[in-house]
């Protein structure tokens, strides 16, 4: 499977270059990102860690699955109970892998936060946009790259360097792709109602939601603090950024995308998750691109 990830990366990253970089950089430019290099980056990263998570699992089933037996084996049992001993085995092996498979979403969960998250800890001023009291500043931007130089710069923020364009950074997306396994592992590890799936894709979806407005009265998750200054925000300097027009409570940060921006898009998702999966058959099947894409 190493080698399925590694040639399916090596294809993409190949295809952007073909594509993009030498027809558009024609020589002056060496990487052209164009969101397929960081497919291809995303890609391999999920792949590999979809393989340490099933190899870690097991091991911590095993582990968990002695721990029990050991603590077992310390309790004096009664007699019957050499009757039962087969029974008591499964029900502990049981126990482990419920709670191997727990410990491992747990983890996916908290890599999913961390990865988003990491794009306003790496932003050169955590999200903020710098003031400036010069009498010609025209407004405040975000500065071009952080003091850990500009390959470093790459896989984190977009960047435009010297033979170098990438406006899709790398690992900045890789949060959603780490989300993406988290959610197959929950869906695959049984076989859920289609009421269930439905109705859990719509309560995550409202769940993401209420963060994203969170996000905008509490003032985090966002990199566009104090950089609105349009003129309801200069009519309202005291007021709170996002809430003096319809506009700028859905003003969001993409590219590289922010802990605002994955809590509403994925919101969206799961909600039309949710409306899709809730079609009647005879409707769907009117729709071909639905059923060709579930």
């Amino acid at each position: 499977m190493v080698k399925h990830f590694a040639i399916r990366a090596f294809v993409l990253a190949a295809v952007n270059e073909l594509l993009f970089t030498l027809p558009f950089g024609r020589g002056r430019i060496i990487i052209l990102n164009i969101i397929l290099l960081a497919l291809a980056v995303n890609y391999l990263l999920a792949g590999l860690l979809w393989l340490v998570v099933n190899a870690s699992e097991q091991a911590l089933s095993t582990l968990l699955e002695s721990i029990y037996s050991s603590s077992d084996d310390e309790v004096e049992r009664p007699l019957l109970q050499e009757e039962t001993g087969h029974s008591s085995s499964k029900l502990q092996s049981t126990q482990a892998v419920r709670w191997s498979w727990h410990i491992h979403n747990c983890i996916l969960l908290a890599l999913t936060v961390i990865t988003i998250a990491w794009n306003q800890w790496l932003s050169p001023h955590q999200g903020h946009c710098p003031h400036n009291t010069s009498p010609d500043y025209s407004g405040p931007t975000q500065p071009n790259g952080t003091t850990l130089g500009p390959w470093f710069d790459f896989w984190f923020l977009t960047v435009q360097f010297k033979r170098v364009i990438s406006p899709f950074p790398p690992l900045a997306w890789l949060s959603p792709a780490i989300l993406g396994l988290l959610y197959g592992r929950i869906i695959l590890s049984q076989t859920w109602k289609p009421y269930t799936i439905n109705a859990s894709n719509a309560l995550f979806g409202v769940f993401l939601m209420l963060l994203f407005v969170l996000t905008r009265l509490l003032h985090f998750g966002n990199l566009s603090e104090d950089c609105l200054r349009m003129p309801e925000q200069l009519a309202s300097p005291t007021r709170n950024q996002y809430l003096v027009s319809f506009r700028s409570f859905f003003y969001i940060i993409k590219y590289p995308p922010s802990f605002a921006y994955m809590t509403f898009s994925m919101s969206l998702n799961f909600l039309l998750l949710a409306f899709f999966g809730a079609l009647p058959e005879k409707v769907a099947r009117r729709i071909p691109t639905l059923l060709t894409f579930g």
